[in-house]
């Protein structure tokens, strides 16, 4: 919505969201600490590990799901 009255408004296809956000995973990958934290008992790391298949797949469907929602004030105007 913040890009709603500019014109022309940028737009990004899902493959595009999909490399930044693969680039961002990576990114985070190798600069997050992999030291144990341990709270209430509980062991956690802030490292979640290498960015993998499962987490590219959900990207890409959030991706074009939220890419496909930035229509619906269109639509709803079309609809009116």
């Amino acid at each position: 919505m913040f890009f709603y009255l500019r014109y022309p408004a940028p737009y990004w296809s899902g493959p595009v969201g999909v490399i930044l956000a693969w680039i961002g995973g990576k990114l985070l990958e190798k600069i997050l600490p992999i030291r144990l934290w341990n709270v209430a008992g509980y062991e956690f790391s802030l490292n979640p590990g290498p960015f993998n298949i499962k987490e590219h797949t959900l990207t890409y469907m959030l991706g074009g799901l939220i890419l496909e929602a930035n229509m619906a004030p269109y639509a709803m105007g079309a609809t009116i």
